[in-house]
């Protein structure tokens, strides 16, 4: 008779058990003290536009990269044979250090054959002279963005342009390689009045 009353008491607890332990598993988890925090909300390119964004070489915030836009004059867009539309933002590489700019202007002259990857890029003149630089941009998932930047049009998440070190170079600012990565989404720069 004992046994059966020790195996009926077993059987309860055992339910109860069950019970605390279903409702407990579908109630929302106490914050404790050692309660994971959530991820942090990532910043992305797509969400921003070329006016608005910005970028930090290598996750570095010594040199930043931003587009500037520029005066158009009459406001017609001219297309090549391959549509493409020519660039209306300069891009600014700023060298936080020291606050200097180096400001980088479209070549809008297409070229008009070669091999099909030289398409995926865009070539800039610096301002203060000298060689095209190959500019390369890529959305978020590494696919390679075809057209020029303009002020309107969806940031780029990365932008390659290994040639423009070259003006990096003759002020004594040596880097490792690498790409600048889209960080911010900021405040746009004003356009220049025409």
């Amino acid at each position: 008779m004992r046994a059966l009353i020790f195996v009926a008491i077993a059987v309860v607890i055992g339910i109860a058990g069950y019970f605390l332990y279903r409702q407990s598993a579908t109630t929302t988890p106490s914050t404790g003290m050692f309660a994971e925090a959530p991820p942090p909300v990532l910043p992305v390119a797509e969400d921003c536009t070329v006016a608005n964004a910005v970028y930090e070489y290598n996750e570095d915030a010594r040199l930043r990269l931003r587009f500037e836009a520029i005066n158009q004059g009459d406001g017609l867009d001219v297309y090549d044979e391959r549509f493409r539309t020519p660039g209306n933002v300069n891009i600014v590489i700023q060298v936080t250090s020291t606050q200097t700019n180096y400001t980088f202007a479209p070549d809008n002259a297409f070229l008009p054959q070669g091999p099909k990857y030289q398409t995926l890029a865009s070539y800039f003149r610096p301002a203060a002279g000298g060689a095209r630089v190959r500019v390369s941009l890529f959305d978020s998932t590494m696919h390679a963005i075809n057209d020029m930047p303009r002020y309107d049009s969806i940031a780029p998440a990365y932008v390659y342009m290994p040639d423009a070190f070259a003006s990096l170079y003759a002020a004594r600012i040596d880097l490792p390689p690498g790409a600048f990565r889209f960080q911010s989404c900021a405040q746009p720069t004003p356009a220049p009045a025409p």
